[in-house]
């Protein structure tokens, strides 16, 4: 990840936002976007995937509009890895996938591809409740099929409040934490 891509990422605060790999690895993100969706750090290496996240129990009861989402993102998946369906990464994600997550075995077994894309998600969060965040999918252009995803408040929803909350409130708990260490925030 270059630094620049990451800078990006911070600028986007409050607004969640991350980088996806061609393989749909979570490779970097904001502060934001932990503070929404939990921390991608504290997920091992190898399940720090956009599938593995989203086919989690967390994301399952922290998005309300889940299956249509996930029909999405599992589309989107498809279309963006067709080339790789005979490497072994791609047959070893879908099969431990599979094993682990019976609606990922349901939604990969309707083949779908194409179809409406899902930009809205509506997120119950613990802390600040409801929120309406609209998906942006940026390309990197470096030819190395990175993207962007940038996650902004639909407007009239009181989400753009309730993320400046969530931001004000994690600076407030982790700075002096952060002081104390000398850790980078993220």
């Amino acid at each position: 990840m270059p630094p620049t891509l990451q800078r990006i990422l911070d600028s986007q605060l409050p607004h969640p936002a991350f980088a996806l790999g061609p393989r749909f690895d979570i490779l970097a993100w904001n502060r934001a976007r932990t503070d929404v969706y939990g921390d991608p750090a504290a997920t091992i290496p190898a399940h720090r995937h956009l599938l593995w996240l989203f086919f989690s129990d967390h994301m399952r009861e922290l998005i309300q509009n889940w299956e249509p989402s996930a029909r999405s993102i599992l589309a989107d998946f498809r279309s963006a890895t067709g080339l790789y369906v005979h490497e072994p990464w791609f047959t070893a994600l879908v099969r431990e996938l599979s094993e682990s997550s019976h609606e990922f075995r349901a939604l990969w077994r309707e083949h779908e591809i194409g179809k409406q894309r899902v930009t809205s998600r509506e997120v119950g969060h613990p802390l600040v409740g409801r929120m309406m965040l609209e998906e942006t999918a940026l390309v990197v252009d470096d030819r190395s099929g990175r993207r962007v995803i940038l996650e902004t408040p639909q407007p009239g929803t009181g989400t753009e409040d309730k993320l400046t909350a969530l931001a004000w409130r994690y600076d407030r708990v982790q700075a002096p934490t952060q002081r104390t260490t000398g850790q980078a925030l993220r």
